[in-house]
């Protein structure tokens, strides 16, 4: 019998994520294609969001990361972002 696992299961992780520091994650990045979601600011961080939740991320360093990407404008945004994502 063949099973599959879920790629959520893969990425869940017991280890809570170290703190960030806005140059450098010592967790993994984030598998998120952000140039297939629609480009408006709030639907990008929702994307990043949602994904950084679904991989295991905590709520304090998404938290720092979208913060990061809105000091600045739209190109602010969406350069911090994807330095975040493979």
């Amino acid at each position: 019998m063949n099973h599959k696992i879920s790629p959520n299961a893969l990425s869940h992780s017991l280890v809570q994520p170290t703190t960030l520091n806005k140059y450098m994650l010592t967790k993994e990045l984030l598998d998120l294609d952000l140039t297939s979601v629609d480009g408006n600011a709030f639907m990008l961080m929702g994307a990043f969001k949602k994904a950084a939740r679904n991989q295991g991320w905590g709520i304090e360093d998404i938290n720092k990361v979208l913060k990061e990407a809105q000091v600045g404008d739209y190109d602010n945004l969406v350069g911090v972002l994807f330095s975040y994502c493979k």
